[in-house]
């Protein structure tokens, strides 16, 4: 049985809406096809990315010559995937093709209704069901005992049970064990938060699960050592939230000498001095924050369960502590004024951040703000269809102009004194 896993983006558009992070393969991907190969399951990870060749794709899966093909999805890639897997079925209609991601797990009955060239889709955590999915052959009987699983059969459609998170993320095996080479590491799964606009706790659930810190050291120091990476992004949302994980971890890094450098994302209500006195030691050179905006107001539309004085404090303490700071803006549209313009200015001349991302609110199936933005008329409820990304309506554009321009002539400024620091010193 040959399995390929596809990560393929599509060509990715916009300027302004931030690509970095949709140009990086999902972590996920690595982490079946890790689990497959411990399982002795012939298993190929392939990545295609901003492109929408589907020839040229095409040509590099006939070298494979897959039984089964499974897919990343999300909504930024859904129309590209829609036309791509129909040209794999119609090159060779015995290929199974199988969706996971976030996108294929809200949309799980909708996507399978409507595009007959899928087989299966895989909703919440994957690895254990991909690996039941791809060992049943695709035979009835075998299938209907999958949990996680919406499939077809003889043109029918049948949604399994939901899966059960794994409690104990050891029992995955780091993707460097199986012959991958990457340095971003996940640390954890599930996350307490009830942010209207997020989506991550339809895949991971709520209840937040931790890899061991050992777990974690090992996985950096084999792919050091393997491949020579020397430097990781931590892609947890809430890096920090374990106190005395991270501790742990940190002390491990600097009693072994692993010569790394590395950078996280956090909250700003799980900040401690010690905590990361101690990640600057063991080679934290930036700690990224999501803070969303400077307007309380906002932040409760958002439900972030954060405070404006927060923000100022994790930004005070991390400067304090010599590690970088990364700030993530989100401009929300109609709900901006004038006042969470100036309240953003604020925020950001006040916290001095090192570097900020500015965003504008895009909105996703399944989430609260998308079902509200539904119910109010603002959107139409299959717009995903159509668009490969749905931004939130807007109010008035000056307030976003406004919003980017001064953060151009902030980082015009604060370069301009920093060369004049440096050559000073």
């Amino acid at each position: 049985m040959n399995v390929l896993i596809i990560y393929a983006t599509g060509t990715v558009t916009g300027t302004i809406f931030d690509n970095t992070d949709i140009n990086k393969i999902p972590i996920g991907c690595y982490y079946l096809a890790s689990y497959l190969r411990k399982n002795n399951i012939n298993t190929e990870l392939l990545y295609f990315l901003n492109m929408s060749d589907c020839d040229y794709i095409l040509e590099f899966i006939k070298k494979y010559n897959p039984d089964i093909i499974g897919f990343s999805s999300f909504l930024f890639n859904h129309k590209f995937l829609m036309e791509l897997t129909l040209k794999i079925k119609e090159a060779n209609p015995n290929i199974k093709i199988v969706l996971g991601g976030i996108h294929a797990t809200i949309l799980h009955r909708e996507l399978i209704e409507e595009h007959k060239q899928l087989d299966a889709l895989l909703r919440g955590e994957a690895e254990k069901s991909f690996l039941e999915l791809v060992r049943s052959g695709f035979k009835e009987e075998a299938m209907q005992q999958i949990n996680g699983l919406t499939w077809r059969h003889e043109n029918m459609v049948f949604v399994n049970p939901d899966s059960i998170p794994t409690k104990n993320l050891d029992e995955f095996p780091s993707p460097v064990h199986h012959g991958f080479n990457y340095n971003f590491i996940s640390t954890s799964r599930g996350c307490p938060g009830k942010c209207t606009f997020c989506g991550a706790p339809k895949i991971s659930g709520r209840l937040v699960r931790l890899r061991s810190s050992e777990h974690i050291y090992k996985e950096l120091r084999e792919l050091k050592y393997t491949y020579g990476v020397s430097y990781f992004e931590f892609m947890d949302d809430t890096f920090c939230a374990n106190k005395t994980r991270v501790i742990d971890l940190c002390q491990r890094i600097i009693d072994s000498k692993l010569a790394i450098q590395w950078h996280v994302r956090n909250r700003v209500n799980f900040i401690d001095w010690d905590m990361f006195q101690l990640m600057k030691k063991a080679g934290c050179v930036q700690i990224s924050y999501g803070v969303e905006s400077g307007s309380q107001r906002i932040l409760n539309a958002l439900n972030k369960q954060t405070k404006t004085q927060q923000i100022s404090e994790a930004f005070a303490l991390t400067k304090a502590c010599g590690i970088k700071t990364r700030m993530y803006i989100i401009h929300c549209g109609a709900m901006e004024n004038i006042r969470s313009l100036i309240s953003n200015i604020w925020t950001i001349t006040k916290c001095y951040p090192d570097l900020i991302l500015l965003y504008q609110l895009q909105i996703f199936p399944g989430t609260q703000l998308y079902d509200t933005a539904v119910e109010q008329g603002l959107i139409e409820k299959d717009i995903w269809k159509r668009q490969s990304h749905v931004t939130y309506p807007s109010g008035n554009p000056l307030l976003f102009d406004i919003l980017h321009k001064f953060i151009t002539v902030f980082y015009k400024l604060t370069s301009m004194s920093q060369r004049l620091f440096n050559k000073r010193n």
